[in-house]
């Protein structure tokens, strides 16, 4: 019986242990997926800098 009772026990949620964590547990989909979409967006402009950065100051001017 103790077996059936550990197997089939009703689990409480997780309390969320910080804002991190209590984001994804408690925000809605719609609400993620537009701060995920701006992270990605911020950061692709970062690399895009930096790539552009890094190529360009590597090629000389053509005489």
């Amino acid at each position: 019986m103790k077996l059936f009772n550990f197997l089939f026990k009703k689990e409480d949620k997780a309390k969320p242990s910080n804002k991190f964590s209590r984001f994804f547990l408690e925000t809605s989909s719609k609400e993620k997926k537009k701060v995920i979409m701006e992270a990605a967006r911020r950061a692709n402009e970062d690399q895009r800098k930096l790539f552009y950065e890094n190529t360009h100051s590597k090629i000389k001017p053509a005489h």
